[in-house]
């Protein structure tokens, strides 16, 4: 059942019903127990369809791949199943999802990593992405466990590709020892959104909803620290607010089970939580002039 919800999730998202795929979403949330009386065998079953799905280096140490290396040489494209590099290089590739902004690809015979092909313009990757190579700067014991490993690897015709760490998502309480902390989030998300709603509502000279997610990053932040999360999700959630900031007051936070997952150390992911307001308030008021 919690895969058909969350097909039936990513499908609304893919046709801009917000609202419907919140719904979802809740539906999503409140499913998110382990599965009771299936074996590990059907726990596994129950499990495979996820989008970032990964199973545990142990299970994995006999795979061998071929890491995409990085190449701005000209552009990358996708083409009958396979990527293509600028230097003629074809990896085969499956899609496995397409939103209003990427489209998702799994990468064959890599059981680590998929890809994401963004949308031009959109710089939520492009946020993370950066945010990943300051990380890797660092000694590995310092990095952020709750930051997702994200690398761009070249420029597309219209848009970027990046290659993402497989992260166990939709988030399940029994994925990760970090659960009351992502209730925490969730609930500062949502406490967020409202307060700073009806602030601007209150102001004499108000600022467009989707120009207010600069507003909504801080107060979530803030949310975190009063209600003393991990420090390491604060700093997380501090590195992607410093981040998305200087991108545009458009960018803002999106928690949901479908946007944040887990690692194979069971550490909370914040895999996808940043997302441009303003992109997809276009997005629907073109529908609304039928455009």
């Amino acid at each position: 059942m919690i895969n058909k919800l969350i097909a039936l999730a990513n499908y609304l998202d893919s046709i801009d019903a917000e609202e419907e795929a919140d719904e979802a979403d809740q539906l999503i949330e409140e499913s998110v127990e382990p599965s009771e009386g299936l074996s590990d065998e059907g726990q596994a079953a129950d499990n495979v369809d996820n989008i970032y799905f990964t199973e545990t280096e142990e299970a994995l140490e006999d795979e061998t791949y071929e890491e995409i290396e990085t190449d701005y040489n000209g552009e990358w494209n996708v083409y009958r199943g396979e990527l293509k590099s600028p230097s003629g290089e074809r990896i085969p590739v499956r899609k496995i999802r397409q939103g209003s902004f990427s489209k998702v690809y799994e990468i064959n015979n890599d059981p680590y990593n998929i890809l994401v092909n963004t949308k031009g313009g959109i710089s939520d990757k492009e946020i993370l992405s950066g945010i990943y190579e300051d990380e890797l700067s660092l000694n590995p014991d310092d990095r952020n466990p709750h930051l997702p490993q994200v690398r761009e690897i070249g420029f597309a015709q219209d848009g970027r590709f990046y290659v993402m760490k497989k992260y166990k998502m939709p988030l399940r309480k029994g994925d990760t020892e970090d659960w009351s902390d992502y209730s925490s989030i969730k609930m500062c998300w949502t406490e967020a959104q409202s307060l700073v709603y009806n602030r601007n509502s209150n102001r004499k000279y108000k600022t467009e909803y989707y120009n207010l997610g600069g507003e909504i990053l801080n107060e979530v932040v803030n949310c975190a620290i009063k209600n003393n999360i991990k420090q390491s999700l604060i700093e997380a959630l501090e590195s992607l607010r410093n981040s998305a900031s200087a991108y545009g007051a458009e960018y803002g936070f999106e928690i949901s089970p479908r946007n944040v997952g887990s690692d194979e150390y069971g550490n909370l992911v914040l895999v996808d939580v940043i997302f441009d307001m303003k992109a997809m308030h276009n997005i629907h008021h073109k529908k609304q002039r039928g455009l």
